[in-house]
């Protein structure tokens, strides 16, 4: 058992897992697992040290012998610099707090998150984030409607009431 792949497909046999119980557990599509398994691609640095932590065995123990894994990782770390990082989490709060544009700005993330050197958390956020918005965009139509309408009655109560 020298090859990330079947060292994965070992664990799950051997925990009695099917792909579909692994993937639900990582947020990933069965085929997913089953590329895994097969060779056919390996998972990302964060779902890694979920299947690590899942199945209870070392990153050495899950990771040795496997150096195309290990240099596809130290890439994908070197890929994000602390500034890239920063810039993330900055406009991932912007886009919450700031109405309307933080619209913009989460669509912005989203569009950015594509690239794969982007966690995956920011693509998360950023939808969060619209969704907020959008929530929030239309709480405020509703109120203006509402404050408008109540606004009209109350004034045409009193204009009857001056009327007797």
């Amino acid at each position: 058992m020298n090859n990330l792949n079947e060292k994965l497909k070992q664990l799950r046999m051997d925990g009695k897992f099917t792909q579909q119980q692994i993937a639900d557990h990582l947020f990933v599509s069965r085929q997913a697992v089953s590329n895994w398994e097969n060779g056919k691609n390996i998972p990302d640095l964060s779902t890694i040290i979920l299947l690590s932590k899942f199945y209870g065995v070392s990153l050495d123990t899950l990771l040795k012998g496997e150096k195309e894994v290990i240099k596809s990782m130290k890439k994908e770390l070197d890929s994000i610099n602390a500034s890239d990082l920063t810039g993330i989490v900055l406009m991932i709060i912007l886009s919450f707090v700031l109405p309307v544009f933080g619209l913009v700005i989460a669509v912005y993330v989203l569009k950015k998150s594509k690239d794969p050197a982007y966690p995956k958390w920011a693509k998360v956020l950023a939808l969060l984030a619209i969704a907020f918005q959008i929530c929030l965009i239309i709480y405020v139509i509703l109120a203006i409607f509402f404050f408008s309408y109540t606004t009209m009655e109350s004034t045409g109560s009193q204009e009857i009431l001056l009327k007797h």
